[in-house]
C-alpha cells in the first residue's frame, strides 16, 4: 500500500474521471445491494449472493449503478442476462457502484482502512472494510466475460455450439487474488458516499489483471487498486496457451 503525509501544497491536481461518467445516477436515486438483488435474482442465487459476500452485506451501504455490466446481469450471477455493454470489448467493460460504511470510524487510519483488503479474517469492522475495494477484482473477468468473447474469429464463432449470454461464475475451476497494489492520492471520508468502478485490463496464462478506482461525490479520484489474480478453467475447458 501507498500513502505519505499531506503536503501542503500541489504545483498541479486533477484526477482521470470514470468511464462512463454521464451514465452513473446519484446514490439517492438507487436501490440498495439488498433490494437489488431481491428483485433481480431468484431466491436460489439471493442465496448464493449471500453466502458470497457476508462481509459486503454486513459493513457497507452499497447501491449498484445499472448502466454498469454488473449489476445488468447482477454480478454474474444471472447467466444469460443481455447487458448495454455486450458489444464493448471486454477491457471497457465495467462494474460500477455507490459505497459507504456502515459502522462509525475514527480517524484516518481507520478510513483508510476501509478502503483495501486484508487477507485473513480481520478483528475489528474497520480492517473488514478494507476488502472493499478488492472484494470483487478476482472475478470481475467472469462478471464481464460471454462464451463469445473466447472465441477468436467469426468463422469459429458461426462454426462453434456457444451459447448465449454471459459466463456464470461457476464456470471457473479456481479464482482468487495473487497480489495487489493500493494507492491513496487524498485523504478518504468513508462515511460518505464513493463511487466504485472495477474494470480489467489483460488476462492470460490463467491470470487476470483487473483495477478498482474509488471517486468521493465530487469527482475526484481518492484511491485505485490494482491486481493480479488466478483464473483456471475446469477440467476439459479453456484457451491453449500460446507461445
Amino acid at each position: 500500500m501507498d500513502w505519505h503525509v499531506l503536503e501542503p501544497l500541489s504545483l498541479v491536481e486533477y484526477s482521470k474521471p470514470p468511464m462512463y461518467p454521464g451514465s452513473y445516477s446519484s446514490p439517492g436515486d438507487l436501490l440498495t445491494t439488498n433490494e437489488f438483488v431481491r428483485t433481480n435474482l431468484t431466491p436460489k442465487m439471493v442465496g448464493v449472493f449471500e453466502r458470497m459476500f457476508p462481509l459486503m452485506l454486513r459493513f457497507f451501504d452499497a447501491k449498484p449503478c445499472p448502466s454498469s455490466m454488473g449489476t445488468q446481469n447482477s454480478f454474474g450471477l444471472a447467466d444469460g442476462r443481455k447487458t448495454t455493454q455486450d458489444d464493448l470489448p471486454i477491457t471497457s467493460r465495467t462494474n460500477s457502484n455507490w459505497c459507504r460504511t456502515r459502522e462509525k470510524l475514527e480517524g484516518a487510519r481507520e478510513h483508510t482502512s476501509a478502503v483495501g483488503y486484508v487477507l485473513i479474517y480481520p478483528l475489528d469492522a474497520a480492517d473488514v472494510g478494507r476488502f472493499y475495494m478488492d472484494g470483487a477484482l478476482s472475478f470481475i473477468p467472469m462478471t464481464f466475460s460471454k462464451p463469445l468473447d473466447l472465441v477468436e474469429n467469426t468463422i469459429a464463432i458461426a462454426q462453434a455450439d456457444v451459447p448465449p449470454g454471459h459466463r456464470p461464475l461457476t464456470s471457473a475451476a479456481a479464482c482468487s487474488s495473487l497480489d495487489f497494489s493500493l494507492r491513496f492520492f487524498a485523504p478518504v471520508d468513508l462515511s460518505q458516499w464513493h463511487l466504485l468502478e472495477h474494470h480489467t485490463e489483460a488476462a492470460g496464462n490463467a491470470r487476470t489483471f483487473s483495477v478498482g478506482r474509488l471517486w468521493d461525490e465530487r469527482g475526484k479520484e481518492i484511491a485505485q487498486m490494482s491486481q493480479s489474480s488466478i483464473l483456471r478453467p475446469r477440467p476439459g475447458e479453456g484457451i491453449a496457451a500460446k507461445l
